[in-house]
């Protein structure tokens, strides 16, 4: 048997590795395919897997097929079997196609390298590491006379690969998965380890490694970022970073992506997925990047210095008065006044009124000499600012004049009494008509997660999460649903507490009294 070493093939070790990983599945999907019935799910899966198991992977088939119905981006279609894949085939051939202890051993062996392979360290993989799980995958596909064995093993020997867009997909992601734990390793050194996982990784995600590791945030920036995962990284960024809408989806679309290549279907991956794919994951790198870079960018204020006062607003300049516009006043005034008084006599002229309303010109003469004086003032300055000028009292009404009688003789003017006039009693409004609350809004309280509570999400979609592992919303917490979801959102709730709304799945909703 030729070593892998001997040939240099086009794509990295880790890209043959991840052409292997889809070699083997699709071969034993075809296998289980080829020996089932229409009910092959009942069949097959349901007696072979735990109940955990099955559950999560009923889940995956029907959201699944909910994005494939809404044309989603980053999913590829699945159909049958080919929601089945390396976490399963020990369980299944196991139990029901006479898989012998050596291969069930080789199956978890393959089962091991591929969730190594799917996390893999920087750098390219060990030539070595490859070649054994290659000659496993090899192993087991030959004790079911498969014909993609002998793919395996040229595949092992360093031959081309049949289907270059997969293996540039996975570099692709390898690539971009090195990239995004430096920015993290960056941030938490810049935070310090401890800080910042503490404050970051969220208190499920670090109650369940510490559990197993102990206290995880004496560790290197290193060692704590590779603790995590993209769903990980996604979650933290969206929680912690300021993104907009667009920003969130791209992240969540790769991870979609990233979900989709692990797991792939079928057959070739379109090379137009695979183009596309890629360019969201350099814009995703470069989302990231820039919103981490943010957090640690001066506060816009921070070096600018305090302005003392603020700049006023220009004020016109006021010219001083001077014997001329006093001069200039007066005879305006005296003017306006003659005239006013003219105006009066006249007018009692032709009424035949012989007795001198001299109050009334007063007022009148007044009046006019009051408007001409702050005419007067504003053209030459001399009025007193608004907000200091002495408020001057306003007089009473002046009573109307009385009409004259008919008669020659004047009769005695008759002594009216002012009758108030009635103030109208405005029209109250009418009180608004109290809408009955919708009965949806009952409280009710997250329950049945076992303690784990439930992820802030800001769509009806598991990948839709927004808080950081461990920073949801805790298992008893009373919410109010406010929207019963429909059509892709079926068997969703959206409800809220203490003012923050988010999507759950109706199973986590339960009445208070549970």
């Amino acid at each position: 048997m030729t070593n892998g070493s001997a040939h240099v093939s086009p794509a990295t070790t880790y890209g043959r590795l991840g052409h292997g990983f889809k070699l083997y599945s699709d071969a034993l999907r075809r296998y289980i395919g080829r020996r089932v019935r229409e009910d092959w799910w009942e069949e097959i899966v349901a007696p072979c897997l735990d109940d955990e198991h099955a559950t999560e992977l009923d889940l995956e088939r029907r959201q699944h097929a909910e994005e494939v119905e809404e044309a989603r981006e980053g999913v590829l279609p699945k159909s049958g079997v080919e929601f089945l894949d390396v976490r399963h085939f020990a369980a299944i051939f196991g139990e029901r196609f006479r898989a012998g202890e050596r291969t069930l051993q080789l199956m978890a062996e393959i089962q091991e390298a591929h969730q190594r392979w799917a996390r893999p360290p920087e750098g390219d993989y060990d030539a070595t590491e490859v070649n054994q799980a290659l000659a496993a995958m090899h192993e087991v596909l030959a004790y079911y006379q498969l014909p993609e064995a002998a793919d395996i093993e040229a595949l092992r020997e360093g031959g081309e690969l049949p289907e270059r867009a997969y293996a540039r997909l996975s570099d692709a992601l390898k690539d971009q998965g090195e990239a995004m734990r430096r920015i993290f390793i960056d941030w938490a050194e810049r935070e310090s380890p401890a800080e910042w996982w503490a404050a970051r990784a969220g208190e499920q995600r670090r109650t369940a490694t510490e559990r197993a590791i102990g206290d995880a945030s004496q560790l290197p920036p290193e060692e704590l970022v590779a603790l995590l995962g993209p769903a990980d990284f996604t979650a933290i960024v969206i929680e912690h970073c300021d993104l907009s809408g667009q920003e969130r989806w791209l992240l969540r679309t790769v991870l979609r992506v990233r979900h989709g290549w692990e797991y792939p279907p079928g057959g070739a991956v379109p090379e137009s997925y695979v183009a596309e794919a890629t360019q969201w994951l350099r814009e995703s790198l470069e989302i990231v990047a820039d919103a981490v870079d943010a957090l640690f960018e001066p506060s816009p204020d921070a070096d600018t210095p305090e302005v003392e006062a603020e700049e006023a607003t220009p004020v016109r300049q006021r010219t001083p008065a001077g014997v001329a516009d006093y001069l200039t006043c007066g005879v305006v005034v005296a003017f306006a006044g003659a005239i006013a008084i003219a105006v009066i006599l006249v007018g009692l002229a032709l009424t035949g009124t012989r007795t001198w309303p001299v109050d009334r010109a007063q007022d009148v003469s007044g009046a006019a000499a009051g408007a001409v004086g702050g005419f007067v003032d504003e053209l030459t300055g001399t009025a007193p600012p608004a907000a200091t000028a002495t408020p001057v009292a306003t007089p009473a009404a002046i009573p109307t004049p009385f009409a004259p009688a008919a008669a020659a003789t004047i009769a005695p003017t008759p002594t009216r009494t002012a009758t108030p006039t009635p103030t109208p009693s405005p029209t109250p409004a009418p009180p608004p008509t109290a809408t009955a609350e919708p009965s949806l809004s009952l409280e009710r309280a997250i329950g049945n997660t076992d303690g784990d509570g439930v992820s802030i999400r800001d769509d009806c979609d598991d990948d839709a999460r927004i808080s950081a592992p461990g920073s949801g919303w805790p298992e008893g917490l009373n919410v109010e649903v406010i929207e019963i979801g429909s059509g892709r959102c079926a068997g969703w709730l959206l409800v809220q507490a203490d003012g923050v709304a988010s999507w759950v799945r109706e199973e986590y909703v339960v009445s208070r009294r549970q």
